[in-house]
């Protein structure tokens, strides 16, 4: 995650004057490798970077992602993850005629700011089951509805704090600016909010405004 001060900077370098009431906008680069490992250290916490979405009646019922890819599509985030489900009843402790299937799972992710939180969130919006070959899956109503009800909320819990790149520009700009500048910085950083989000090919950008 980097924050851009070089615009900031220039924005300051003018000779003293009236103070001025022009916006400032700062850019915060969220690269797709930082935000696959935000999502492995909230979600895929188990050995191997996997994540036990479901894993009831000692193992019965369960969902299971590893390999997770994270790149953009569109206006979109893509997440790219191998899924086994297994969905069986238990019967006096036995696991009863239970449904695997394994495979993989593309779900497309809609990004958004929480201004007030100041933080980067998403929220899935799309997804499809692909067979072991890449192929699209037909799969039955069990495991559908067990993906359906478990995995969107689950991936939907990614949530990237905005604030420490903020802080460590509340620290490094008075290394930029003259002494009676101060106030009117100061005045600026309490402004400081999320303006707009959106996704690019090599990163999401997100701007802040003050």
């Amino acid at each position: 995650m980097r924050l851009a001060l070089i615009c900031l900077t220039l924005s300051l370098a003018w000779q003293p004057g009236p103070a001025r009431a022009e916006e400032v906008r700062l850019p915060i680069t969220l690269d797709y490798a930082f935000i696959r490992a935000a999502f492995i250290q909230k979600a895929f916490t188990a050995p191997g970077e996997k994540a036990l979405v479901v894993n009831a009646d000692q193992g019965c019922t369960l969902i299971e992602l590893w390999d997770l890819q994270v790149s953009a599509d569109g206006h979109r985030i893509k997440l790219r993850t191998r899924i086994k489900v297994k969905a069986g009843l238990t019967l006096l402790g036995k696991c009863l005629d239970p449904v695997k299937w394994e495979g993989w799972l593309e779900a497309w992710q809609r990004v958004d700011l929480d201004a007030q939180a100041m933080r980067f969130t998403v929220s899935t919006v799309e997804s499809q089951l692909l067979k072991q070959n890449g192929q699209p899956a037909l799969v039955g109503n069990i495991v559908l509805k067990l993906v359906e009800t478990h995995v969107y909320d689950y991936l939907n819990q990614l949530s990237i704090n905005l604030k420490p790149p903020l802080r460590d520009l509340e620290v490094q700009l008075p290394l930029f600016i003259r002494a009676e500048q101060r106030p009117m910085v100061d005045s600026w950083l309490k402004s400081l909010r999320p303006l707009e989000v959106r996704v690019e090919p090599q990163a999401v950008k997100v701007t802040m405004s003050m």
